[in-house]
């Protein structure tokens, strides 16, 4: 049996049931979604704090948090009942000067205590920088700093608990 990838995958991405099946193994072993619920929220908040009291008071505007599979692997997103979540908040920074590697330095010092590496960095051709930090385990996060500084906290993958007890039963 062979399971394609959902919504952001390539047509020509496939997992196999095997790689399905190795997933929803591996998350039975780890917390439920619903005891990790809110870890993302929390990651974000605790890096504004840390960036309003070291660069100045941020004005910032937040998203609502939302439940999806962009934090889980390939063949976890194909298992019912495994999602991720994630949440953003965007600002405007104090106008004084340049603060792009010190909020890079905090955010990878707040995000490193949570289990995230620096992934990738790069500048686009309107100048717009963008920072990337990923968990071993699909969890994300990404700092644009653009018209405004824009953190995106997406963590990483768990079951349900409704899924968990289908899978055991």
């Amino acid at each position: 049996m062979v399971t394609r990838m959902v919504e952001t995958a390539a047509p020509d991405d496939w997992v196999s049931a095997h790689e399905v099946g190795a997933a929803r193994t591996a998350l039975m072993g780890l917390a439920t979604y619903e005891e990790m619920q809110g870890a993302s929220e929390a990651l974000l908040d605790e890096i504004r704090r840390v960036l309003d009291s070291d660069v100045g008071a941020v004005d910032w505007s937040h998203d609502s948090v939302r439940r999806g599979v962009s934090g889980c692997e390939p063949a976890e997103s194909e298992v019912g009942g495994a999602f991720s979540e994630g949440t953003r908040s965007r600002g405007v920074m104090p106008t004084h000067s340049d603060h792009t590697d010190r909020v890079l330095e905090i955010v990878e010092a707040v995000a490193g205590r949570h289990g995230y590496k620096p992934a990738t960095r790069f500048v686009d051709g309107v100048g717009d920088q963008y920072f990337y930090l990923s968990t071993d385990r699909g969890g994300q996060i990404s700092v644009v700093f653009g018209e405004l500084l824009d953190i995106r906290v997406t963590s990483d993958c768990y079951l349900t608990e409704a899924a968990m007890v289908e899978t055991i039963e």
